[in-house]
């Protein structure tokens, strides 16, 4: 298996690893940059970490109705995030 710069062993052998492997993975990566999220923490450098992992989990979660559903609150969670983000830093009045 061929190294590249800035690959860790996880990425090397992910398709190695079974499907509920890689789905607590994922999860637990969007639950870290979710409290990341909520701390104030680098916002954006987490809200793209937590993107990654909910579009990830979709391949993963897809095949079945209870896995659509949560990928969709996993969605939601996020999106109501970033909108309360970005709500505190509109103008007074609305959007300009």
């Amino acid at each position: 298996m061929t190294s590249h710069p800035g690959e860790d062993e996880l990425t090397l052998r992910w398709s190695e690893l079974p499907a509920e492997a890689r789905v607590r993975e994922l999860r637990q990566q969007y639950r870290t940059a979710i409290a990341a999220m909520q701390r104030g923490a680098d916002f954006e450098a987490h809200r793209a970490r937590a993107d990654a992992a909910v579009s990830a989990l979709r391949a993963e979660l897809y095949g079945t109705t209870s896995g659509r559903q949560e990928h969709e609150r996993l969605e939601q969670r996020l999106q109501a995030l970033v909108d309360r983000e970005r709500a505190r830093w509109a103008p007074e009045g609305g959007v300009q």
